[in-house]
């Protein structure tokens, strides 16, 4: 994949990300909330593979951008929590409470953190940057140190919670990178 293709790739990626951010902003819908989390996954997983071509430091999300990202993951779990329990306010009221002032705060953050110039910086970041050429031995090389990861994850009897976290992760990035590598090469004009 040549840098063209990479950063149209990425450039769509981003632009997902603004729409979804846009529709956040506008009421905090969940399934915008959803939407934008797995773009971001999307953009993430692809850039771990581009770090095994040059491991620049550029090829990770602004810090600012990844507390959108928690801010966006807290208000959808507090809301999923709320959602489940909302028939139950007259007996977990102070639960109940808590979880609408959590939700409440959140949403503050948000509307904090959220400015047009945070995607802008992500976008100068990532679209800045001179890529090398992404060939199939690297895709590879990804895919079979995700497996491995997988397989170790898999084989233990017991797993945590955060341990079938982990192997989910691992199984996403695999099928993200696959999906995006892909897309079809640009036309010149459309990059």
């Amino acid at each position: 994949m040549e840098q063209d293709q990479i950063k149209y790739l990425i450039k769509n990626k981003i632009k997902a990300v603004k729409h979804y951010c846009r529709k956040i902003d506008k009421g905090f819908n969940q399934e915008a909330i959803h939407d934008f989390r797995v773009e971001v996954k999307k953009l993430r997983s692809f850039l771990k593979v581009l770090r095994l071509c040059d491991n620049n430091y550029k090829l990770r999300l602004p810090k600012r951008f990844k507390r959108l990202y928690q801010i966006a993951g807290a208000v959808r779990d507090a809301r999923l929590e709320y959602d489940k329990l909302s028939d139950k306010e007259n007996e977990l009221p102070r639960y109940i409470s808590k979880l609408k002032h959590l939700i409440s705060i959140q949403e503050q953050e948000w509307e904090k953190h959220y400015t047009p110039k945070t995607i802008y910086k992500l976008e100068k970041r990532l679209l800045d940057i001179e890529y090398p050429t992404l060939d199939l031995e690297t895709i590879v090389s990804f895919y079979k140190k995700k497996i491995d990861q997988i397989t170790t994850l898999s084989h233990n009897e017991d797993p945590s919670f955060i341990q079938v976290h982990n192997l989910r992760k691992q199984i996403k990035d695999l099928l993200y990178v696959a999906k995006l590598t892909k897309t079809p090469k640009p036309l010149k004009s459309e990059i």
